[in-house]
């Protein structure tokens, strides 16, 4: 699937996210040392790639359309307008897709069973 991460890079995020779960579950006092240092102590010694999550990105430029704040998102998410469009088409196609449809409801004057 396009803009998923694959199983390794779920997997280096998943740790990471673990790291600062548990570091925070510490307390909020040095918390951005103790991270780092328990990410360096963890993957030190290494290279390290962060996948780009595009599938995650997509979904919550999708949360924070408003109907008029294209140049918001254009600007938040660095991407040119026909882009931030068709991320929009694209994510309300997706949910639309994933959507299921009850027996015996209808939608305007289909009945769908």
């Amino acid at each position: 699937m396009a803009g998923s991460i694959s199983n390794r890079g779920s997997e280096l995020l998943n740790q990471i996210e673990a790291i600062i779960d548990e570091e925070l579950r510490r307390g909020t006092e040095r918390l951005g040392r103790r991270v780092t240092t328990r990410i360096a102590l963890e993957f030190g010694g290494g290279s390290v790639y962060f996948p780009f999550d595009k599938a995650r990105r997509d979904a919550r430029l999708y949360e924070e359309y408003t109907g008029n704040n294209i140049s918001e998102l254009r600007a938040r998410y660095k991407l040119n307008e026909s882009t931030v469009y068709q991320i929009i088409r694209q994510e309300r196609a997706r949910r639309r897709q994933k959507q299921t449809i009850l027996p015996g409801v209808t939608m305007g004057d289909t009945p769908y069973d």
